[in-house]
């Protein structure tokens, strides 16, 4: 019987690099319309790319809501909107997995991720802890054909490489087997 999960936390971090990159920020942002439904050791998941909010510049362990600007979250949004997920072309992100690996309470998802009009493979670790699963992936934005994004001539950009964390309910994985 398929599991729907809508609860939990799905964090991106973006990082940044290049001769000025002292002037820009190390972000977090959260993807706030989602759904995974588990079945078996299936798992599917859809994103909707229009619901990620900027949380704030990470420093460090922590995340600093206070720094940026009202101006500054929309000019970051609109960026990601429209020249990074060109969400008026690509409304949804889609995520189809299997689970292939179990061992002490450590988990193995391979599968595909369309994102952009692109399909391509994406590996995410987990980890049970408690009641909850939590892992993370790397996503290498030219592997989906996106350009990471670039300011001031190229002197500050967004690195290759964008950090997905989550952290859900445990759901009802069959691990028998594995």
């Amino acid at each position: 019987m398929a599991t729907t999960i809508t609860e939990g936390t799905i964090h991106i971090f973006t990082y940044k690099e290049g001769v000025l990159s002292r002037l820009a920020h190390d972000l977090r942002l959260s993807v706030k319309k989602w759904e995974l439904v588990v079945d078996g050791r299936d798992v599917r998941a859809s994103f909707d790319p229009r619901s990620l909010e900027v949380d704030g510049v990470v420093r460090g362990q922590r995340v600093d809501d206070k720094i940026l600007t009202p101006k500054d979250l929309s000019d970051i949004a609109e960026n990601i909107e429209k020249h990074v997920l060109k969400t008026a072309r690509h409304p949804q992100i889609t995520y189809e997995g299997r689970l292939v690996a179990a061992k002490a309470g450590k988990l193995t998802i391979r599968g595909k991720l369309m994102l952009v009009g692109r399909a391509g493979p994406l590996e995410f670790g987990l980890e049970r802890i408690g009641d909850k699963l939590v892992g993370q992936a790397t996503i290498l934005q030219t592997r989906w054909g996106i350009t990471p994004f670039k300011a001031a001539l190229g002197s500050i950009k967004i690195k290759n490489d964008v950090g997905v964390k989550v952290d859900l309910p445990l759901p009802d994985l069959d691990v028998d087997g594995l």
